[in-house]
């Protein structure tokens, strides 16, 4: 019972981005109320703050490499949104950033998301009116789930997954970067990708959590370094497509937390 509800609470993950915490936990609330009956908001809150709330930041984050990528999405062969994107990480992967950066967006983002794998915090920045909130990304998962996850990141071994991936052997320039091209398929959701992988800007994928926007776009972790094109298909139709636009490699960006108020 207590693994359905958790995996129902993902579906709020989106919304941290823009919510506040007041509305969150009410959301919480209201579902372990329905899944415990009258006993269930106390449960839920007790698991808001004893849990997911149950997490360390960092003063500041300095992310010394970013990148700008351009995202199309389709439906039945037609555009259906477009978006750009700013991406800041670090080289290993244990500190990833993000923001959408498009102009053009009807509903300009203000929101600045991190990922800290080191303390395993998702960390959601509101950069219009400085509030924060920040939720610990194993309180989704089982003791037995986390032990494994860290084993499998120490061995450098990967969990085994319905997905296949190899190189296509094909190469091509991108933005001035030599690319190897990739090709994987998920025979559980009959989704592949065609895309294009560069070793010259260092990006490691082992610890990223399935919950990173980016997590989609490397199938089963099967390539490190920086993915500059790529397409995505739902069997044989074309679902998304991404290009990296812009490539900064001392970039050097520095977010401060502290300037964030984190309380209700």
């Amino acid at each position: 019972m207590k693994q359905k509800i958790l995996l129902s609470l993902l579906v709020f993950i989106p919304l941290f981005t823009w919510a506040q915490r007041g509305y969150v936990e009410r959301a919480i609330e209201k579902n372990y109320d329905k899944k415990y009956g009258e006993p269930g908001a106390k449960k839920g809150n007790d698991w808001f703050n004893n849990h997911l709330l149950n997490v360390d930041v960092e003063e500041s984050y300095t992310f010394p490499t970013s990148i700008k990528m351009h995202i199309t999405n389709y439906k039945n062969g037609k555009v259906k949104d477009e978006s750009d994107i700013q991406y800041y990480f670090n080289a290993d992967g244990t500190i990833i950033g993000y923001k959408v950066t498009d102009d053009n967006k009807k509903r300009k983002e203000d929101q600045f998301v991190i990922y800290d794998y080191i303390k395993n915090a998702m960390i959601m920045l509101n950069e219009k009116d400085h509030t924060g909130m920040a939720i610990n990304i194993n309180a989704f998962r089982s003791k037995e789930a986390i032990d494994q996850r860290d084993e499998d990141i120490r061995s450098g071994k990967s969990k085994e997954t319905s997905t296949t991936c190899k190189a296509t052997g094909k190469t091509k320039t991108i933005r001035g970067y030599s690319c190897t091209g990739y090709s994987c398929y998920d025979l559980e959701t009959d989704t592949r990708s065609e895309v294009w992988v560069t070793n010259s800007i260092k990006f490691d994928t082992k610890k990223m959590d399935t919950r990173n926007p980016l997590a989609a776009y490397y199938f089963g972790k099967a390539y490190n370094g920086m993915m500059m094109e790529g397409n995505i298909y739902k069997g044989e139709e074309l679902t998304s497509t991404l290009e990296v636009m812009e490539v900064n490699k001392t970039a050097n960006y520095t977010v401060k937390t502290t300037d964030y108020n984190f309380s209700k």
